[in-house]
């Protein structure tokens, strides 16, 4: 392996450990206290359907943040995981963008809210993508 492989690796699993950290942590919480953290992004009492869509969205982060720590704690990460991982950023941004884009009944201060969090994801997601292009065009 060459040494300019080896650095994507690196920089792969310093993404995959920082991603897993940054939303591994906070969707446990949203597990356990839901209230309180949909109370400081939002600002107001939330329902008891918020309260569980927001448990369900926690549980799939949660999930999506072990693949990422257990693909960050291999020396390889494997390109079939950072695909699948990368895929699923991507997609978990779609439904947030193609309801601001054709202005469906989605409060702006709602998607602002959320901000921080599509924001992580898509930058994850932006640079596994074009680690993942780089890995294939470096790779004998």
């Amino acid at each position: 392996m060459t040494g300019s492989l080896r650095l994507i690796h690196k920089i792969e699993r310093v993404v995959l450990g920082a991603y897993a950290l940054l939303i591994g942590a906070p969707s446990l919480l949203m597990v356990i206290l839901p209230r309180a953290v949909l109370h400081e992004f939002f600002r107001g009492a939330p329902s008891s359907t918020a309260i569980i869509v927001a448990q369900l969205l926690a549980g799939a982060q949660i999930g999506l943040a072990m693949v990422a720590l257990v693909a960050a704690l291999l020396p390889q990460p494997p390109r079939m995981l950072l695909r699948a991982l990368t895929l699923a950023l991507v997609a978990s941004l779609a439904g947030p963008l193609f309801s601001v884009m054709t202005q469906a009944s989605v409060y702006t201060a709602d998607v602002h809210a959320l901000l921080p969090l599509l924001l992580c994801q898509g930058f994850v997601a932006l640079v596994l993508g074009l680690l993942l292009g780089l890995e294939r065009v470096l790779q004998p």
